[in-house]
């Protein structure tokens, strides 16, 4: 186990430099806010419907990384030394008190609506959460295989974009295809997120399970599934063609990117891919928002 000397600045101090290293706030409440609103322009429900859904997300992104500090501890202490647990920047027992107030604040957003049916969302989504913790009480099993254990945690976002999807109650649009809308994109961001230069390619990255080129030409089948949904969200309402061409741009510098990636999985290259993937995100969500 490391130990780093403690740090003894103020704990609301500490935590704003943790979260700007790790969850950074305002990122993370501009994407929801993205992300929510692809659901909401097909809404008729309030603006405080909005708000509270992107209020839910952004908290479930914080607990995900303030709860998995605990889980990839060990891991952590092998491979990222740099990191703020590791460094001795916050404990572990202070990100734990966070995730249980963030956990308490979602659920009291759940019963806001007084609805039975959006509360238990709420604690579905709660439960499937508890159990990623917990790995599924079969951590060893589980780390041994790669995708599904991936598989097995990004299915709670399942749940948390269905959660959003039923509050925000869209019309004329599919719940389905909205939720794989945002499942490929967040997908997007993991691969991009997770392929790593050669020198520093660990076992839980996708650059080190389908190699560099197969890592690379996964990250660009995802860019060109995103923008064939995006067309066909666009096509099936406003029919505003011309903002098609937001996330076809993003998606020639990701697949551009890619390519130099495969060929030369640089420190830089790594970097140029997480940052096209990035703004695909936001590419691919604000086409729908402007163009259905």
């Amino acid at each position: 186990m490391i130990k780093n000397k403690k740090d003894n600045r103020p704990l609301i101090v500490r935590l704003w430099e943790y979260q700007w290293e790790r969850v950074p706030v305002l990122i993370v409440t501009v994407i929801a806010a993205i992300s929510v609103g692809v659901v909401y322009k097909f809404s008729d429900t309030s603006l405080s419907h909005y708000l509270v859904a992107v209020a839910i997300l952004v908290l479930y992104m914080i607990q995900i990384r303030t709860a998995d500090e605990k889980k990839d501890f060990d891991h952590d202490n092998e491979f990222r030394k740099d990191r703020p647990v590791q460094r001795g920047l916050v404990s572990l027992e202070e990100l734990q008190k966070v995730t249980y107030v963030v956990m308490v604040s979602q659920i009291v957003l759940y019963a806001s609506f007084l609805d039975a049916r959006i509360f238990l969302l709420g604690l579905a989504s709660q439960g499937y959460a508890f159990l990623t913790r917990k790995e599924f009480f079969v951590r060893d099993w589980l780390r041994e295989r790669f995708f599904l254990y991936n598989f097995s945690h990004y299915f709670q976002l399942v749940i948390l974009y269905f959660a959003t999807v039923y509050i925000l109650q869209p019309m004329g649009i599919s719940y389905a295809l909205l939720i794989a809308f945002a499942i490929f994109h967040v997908f997007l961001n993991e691969l991009g997120r997770k392929m790593y230069p050669g020198s520093d390619a660990s076992s839980d990255t996708y650059s080190a399970q389908l190699g560099f080129k197969g890592s690379a030409f996964a990250l660009s089948s995802v860019a060109i599934i995103i923008n064939i949904m995006a067309f066909y969200i666009i096509n099936g309402h406003a029919q505003n063609y011309v903002f098609i061409i937001i996330p076809v741009l993003a998606m020639g510098f990701v697949l551009n990117f890619a390519y130099h990636y495969a060929i030369d999985p640089s420190k830089a290259n790594s970097k140029n891919v997480e940052n096209a993937a990035n703004a695909m995100y936001v590419a691919g969500m604000l086409s729908v928002i402007l163009g259905a």
